[in-house]
């Protein structure tokens, strides 16, 4: 192992018992391997949460401690907890990310001049109150994603159904997955991704979040309002509104995935939250507030594009957070909440393209998808297509902007 490698912890391994003095035991369910961790190893375990290399992560320790704890790493690489970045476990491929791009880190994506968008998956389900399984959700996006976009230059690809281009001219990053063996409920894991959305929202690229489930949405618009002064706006794909009334002072204890729109409407410098495709029915009335603006079930599909564009104000940047079950469950059938009488994949993308081409977007996330189990595959396919989608939208406004054209309506 070269201490400039690239390491990433193996999500592979689940907790099969924890001791009082913090020592736990790890197994891997696909190798059989079990494995003891200390304390303090599953400290040093931490620091590779977001993939880096042993030379980062053991930047900060003392000079005494830093042998000792490169033997523990190499012990942890020997062990399989700890893989190069991008690899699957014994897979011997060249790290690839989303659409086939090559694999990164956080610190060379925010420092490269030549990338517009960085993507980051996010192994997290523990929001969940339902089904659990989105963790699986980033890599079974890349998986499928290369089969429908995979551009051998950043001119993109030839897209006939829209008679042009797609994702022409975009330069895109992928730093792998944030998360870890251990999942904690609004634990630090969402700190990690609140940090790197500031760092590549800071950097001027575009965040593009592959969650997990929707709370992990909370920690991106942090970011976002960390980076950035002024306020900004959501567009919210979903079947359910996940919101109540807003909720302010310390979320640790409760957010989830069904109150993330509660947390977020309490942010001061958010907006509005504009919200499409809910159907989901509820014992309370929703309490009404000047922030949130409802398009309820199908009401969406065949309204004037400048009726719905009037609740999107120009000036807001907009983040796009897509919950996959705002799709049929005909359409989107590996979904820990699928709800009757969603969008067909054609429709949510036509209502996508329609929106965030004609608004600023400063961030992008798509939750929710189970990425393991029946129908799991086509599933993914229709997530990576409707991703794919919403990203070439958000790019061509933002590249005509910066080649001073204007842009064409559709």
């Amino acid at each position: 192992m070269n201490a400039d490698d690239v390491l990433a912890v193996d999500q592979g391994f689940v907790v099969r018992s924890a001791d009082i003095d913090g020592t736990m035991t790890l197994w891997s369910p696909g190798t059989g391997t079990e494995l003891q961790l200390s304390r303090s190893a599953h400290a040093l375990l931490s620091r590779f949460a977001v993939p880096t290399a042993p030379s980062v992560a053991l930047g900060s320790l003392p000079e005494p401690a830093r042998e000792p704890a490169l033997r523990a790493i190499t012990s942890l690489v020997e062990g399989g907890l700890l893989r190069p970045h991008g690899n699957a476990p014994g897979s011997g491929e060249a790290p690839r990310g989303l659409f086939g791009v090559p694999m990164t880190t956080l610190g060379h994506a925010v420092s490269d001049p030549g990338l517009d968008m960085v993507v980051v998956g996010v192994e997290y389900d523990a929001g969940a109150s339902a089904q659990s399984g989105s963790k699986t959700a980033p890599d079974a996006v890349r998986r499928v994603a290369a089969s429908l976009f995979a551009p051998g230059s950043d001119r993109g690809m030839w897209d006939p159904a829209l008679g042009r281009r797609m994702l022409d001219g975009a330069r895109i990053g992928d730093i792998g997955n944030i998360g870890d063996v251990v999942q904690m409920r609004n634990g630090p894991v969402l700190d990690r991704l609140a940090g790197a959305v500031e760092a590549i929202t800071g950097s001027g690229k575009l965040p593009v979040v592959i969650g997990g489930d929707h709370s992990i949405t909370h920690a991106v618009v942090r970011g976002l309002l960390a980076a950035s002064e002024g306020e900004i706006g959501l567009i919210h794909f979903d079947a359910h509104t996940d919101y109540l009334r807003p909720a302010r002072g310390n979320w640790r204890p409760s957010l989830h995935h069904g109150n993330v729109m509660s947390w977020i409407a309490g942010e001061e410098r958010v907006e509005r939250i504009v919200q499409f495709g809910i159907r989901q029915r509820v014992d309370d009335d929703p309490e009404g507030g000047s922030k949130t603006v409802v398009w309820g079930g199908r009401s969406s599909i065949d309204a004037d594009v400048d009726e719905l564009l009037a609740d999107l104000p120009q000036h807001l940047g907009w983040h796009v957070t897509i919950d996959v079950d705002v799709l049929d469950p005909a359409h989107m059938p590996s979904t820990g909440t699928p709800v009757p009488g969603g969008f067909s994949t054609h429709e949510l993308i036509d209502l996508v393209c329609r929106l965030v081409s004609r608004r600023r977007i400063v961030g992008v996330d798509i939750v929710e998808l189970i990425g393991e189990g029946e129908g799991a595959h086509r599933s993914a396919l229709a997530a990576a297509d409707v991703l794919a989608r919403t990203l070439d939208a958000a790019f061509r406004p933002s590249a005509e902007r910066q080649s001073g054209t204007e842009s064409s309506s559709r």
